[in-house]
């Protein structure tokens, strides 16, 4: 793969307390720029996860940006010295919301960066990444900024998101920034039930051994969130299946990509339902299953299919 050299900026976090939020702009050389993809990746990972996928969309014309969530990557890596651990997200009280105005304020940079005049803006979300493009999707002030959405490997109805978020809550109490074991047990505890002779605990998340194993052997990867990250988490979840979520929906086209072994949208049975509630809310959806894969589909054998379909995605958006 071509060697990606980002340009990196700091920007001050809406958590406050000197508390700074790292964003990366891919350049597109593509003779035609057609738009911008902004990317919210996933729980306990990091933007430059994506290098692969970005390096595709750069050669199809598209701009790419991207943030590290408070508590990941290089945000984390930034702010680890005054007291902020992995996984934390602020403790504020609701840290959820507070990651929708980052991620928003990132997108005014991304704007003043890369122009708007005759650029589209696609906001794509993976699995945790997918539940702040569903809230941003919900939400009015936010939700026209963008042309498109794709919702990768996304969550459907949780019924326990209730007792999730009153634990995550308790936690709090005896310390936000402390790892809750409890919660990461309970949320992830079955995710290799479906898979005979599971050689790690996070085979769920691709069919690729290797693929797995740079995974677990990367230590901004697969840490345990605090008791203030999964507050947020679980906000952010309450929000995107409540009855106002789907009430609030725009016109804008947005695409739900998912697998049938991937255990965080219930072996695809979840993503449906999903998919099938914002249709009644009436939504301009398409959505594509890919079949026996897991959880990362950008890390499984059908990548390439998966890129192309997402590029073609990307170009059918109309400009607003």
């Amino acid at each position: 793969m071509a060697q990606l050299n980002p340009q990196r900026m700091a920007f001050v976090s809406s958590i406050g307390n000197g508390y700074k939020t790292v964003g990366f702009f891919y350049h597109s050389s593509a003779p035609e720029i057609k738009g911008v993809v902004q990317i919210c990746h996933g729980m306990a990972e990091y933007v430059k996860r994506y290098e692969e996928m970005i390096l595709e969309f750069n050669e199809a014309g598209y701009h790419v940006c991207g943030m590290d969530m408070p508590g990941h990557g290089e945000t984390y890596q930034l702010n680890k010295e005054n007291g902020y651990p992995k996984g934390y997200f602020g403790g504020g009280k609701e840290p959820w919301r507070v990651l929708l105005t980052d991620v928003m304020g990132f997108h005014e940079y991304a704007e003043k960066r890369f122009g708007r005049e005759g650029l589209k803006y696609i906001l794509y979300g993976h699995s945790m990444g997918s539940f702040v493009a569903r809230s941003i999707f919900s939400t009015p002030r936010y939700n026209r900024q963008f042309d498109g959405y794709v919702f990768a490997s996304t969550m459907g109805p949780n019924p326990a998101v209730g007792m999730g978020k009153a634990l995550a809550g308790l936690g709090c109490v005896f310390g936000k920034k402390a790892k809750n074991g409890l919660l990461n047990a309970i949320a992830f505890g079955s995710y290799n039930k479906r898979i005979k002779k599971p050689r790690t605990a996070c085979d769920w998340l691709s069919t690729i051994p290797e693929e797995v194993d740079k995974y677990v052997k990367d230590p901004m990867c697969g840490f345990t969130f605090t008791s203030d990250g999964f507050k947020t988490l679980f906000g952010l979840v309450g929000f995107i299946q409540s009855e106002e979520a789907y009430a609030l929906i725009p016109d804008r086209p947005c695409f739900f990509t998912y697998g049938e072994d991937d255990p965080v949208g219930s072996y695809g049975e979840g993503v449906r339902k999903v998919i099938a509630r914002m249709q009644e809310a009436g939504a301009n959806l398409k959505s594509k299953s890919y079949g026996p894969y897991r959880h990362e589909i950008q890390n499984e054998p059908v990548k390439e299919e998966y890129f192309k379909d997402l590029i073609d995605f990307f170009d059918s958006v109309p400009l607003s």
